[in-house]
């Protein structure tokens, strides 16, 4: 099923890992997305592309740092990506950088990780309603909630509500179709 899915697009999926404040929860997330889609049946070469060198890169996933690339050449550099490899994820520097702005606009998906606090549910909403007003569709950017044991100023329902979306909160679950596994299928769809 995800072979045929990839083979009808003709090219990899890009999928953009963005926080607006915290660059290593959004390394983290994206390194251990690409290790999920490693392990997904069909899926062969992924890539990862990140500012911030992850603490332990999976050996099955192909990194490249992104912090030498001039901004100018990234959506090129998106572009070899879905040539190269099956699936790539991108994460890129925090803020409102010009690169995390330009690896959104050429993602297939942007993954936008939160944790249930009241600081991380508004940066959230605000990179939400950012997107929106630049014309973003609305089923590109997707929540994942992480973290979701600790103690929180909300419960993911109460995200869901705040958000005004769907939220994937299964990112720590232990078994593989509720977590980074049950995510990367998800994407693939």
């Amino acid at each position: 099923m995800v072979s045929q899915t990839l083979a009808a697009r003709g090219s990899g999926v890009v999928v953009t890992v963005y926080s607006e404040r915290r660059v290593q929860i959004a390394v983290d997330v994206a390194t251990r997305l690409a290790d999920a889609f490693a392990r997904t049946d069909g899926i062969g070469r992924v890539g990862l592309a990140a500012d911030t060198k992850p603490a332990a890169s999976p050996p099955s996933v192909a990194f490249r740092d992104l912090a030498p690339t001039p901004v100018a050449v990234l959506p090129e550099v998106v572009r070899a990506a879905r040539h190269l490899h099956d699936v790539t994820v991108f994460a890129p520097d925090e803020g409102r950088s010009q690169r995390a702005f330009l690896a959104m606009e050429h993602a297939d998906h942007i993954v936008l990780p939160s944790d249930l606090t009241v600081v991380g549910i508004r940066s959230t909403l605000r990179v939400l309603q950012l997107l929106s007003s630049l014309g973003c569709p609305y089923d590109k950017p997707f929540v994942v909630l992480y973290d979701t044991a600790r103690a929180a100023s909300f419960s993911p329902a109460d995200a869901i509500l705040a958000l005004k979306r769907e939220v994937y909160f299964h990112v720590d679950a232990t078994t593989p179709e509720q977590g980074y596994i049950g995510l990367a299928k998800k994407l693939l769809r």
